[in-house]
């Protein structure tokens, strides 16, 4: 599925830090915030709960409940998050922002970008890039 602007495809990734204002149960927005802020980890679902006196399982219920997605799809929110800003303001290449944000795997990194926002890494920074070109253009015809 191909966005129809790319200005709406980012839109189409819920905000990490907004959503983590909504929290209302203390230990989940503890867990979410350790996530938000440490994205680039690996994170282990049995400390997280520990860290929270929670099962794994029962952190996972109320995760969901908070949030509506799971705390390692609210993880992968945080990195695709950070990746689309890289991906506009860096010269890091592809591979080196998967790193970067704490994939470990490109087909893994390529897969879930393209299921999130409709296209490929490097076909949303030329997008951006042009976007931004014409905008520019647009500014200096007006002056």
């Amino acid at each position: 599925m191909q966005p129809k602007s790319l200005s709406n495809s980012v839109s189409l990734i819920p905000d990490a830090s907004q959503k983590l204002l909504e929290i209302t149960d203390s230990r989940i927005h503890s867990v979410a915030a350790v996530m938000l802020n440490g994205f680039q980890q690996h994170f282990n679902l049995s400390d997280l709960a520990h860290g929270v006196n929670l099962t794994p399982e029962h952190l996972c219920r109320l995760f969901k409940r908070e949030l509506g997605m799971s705390p390692f799809q609210y993880l992968k929110l945080c990195r695709l998050q950070r990746a689309c800003v890289l991906l506009e303001t860096s010269h890091l290449s592809v591979k080196q922002i998967m790193f970067t944000v704490g994939f470990s795997d490109e087909s893994h990194f390529v897969r879930d970008f393209e299921n999130t926002l409709g296209l490929s890494p490097m076909r949303f920074r030329d997008s951006r890039h042009k976007e931004l070109s014409m905008h520019c253009a647009e500014i200096l015809k007006i002056r």
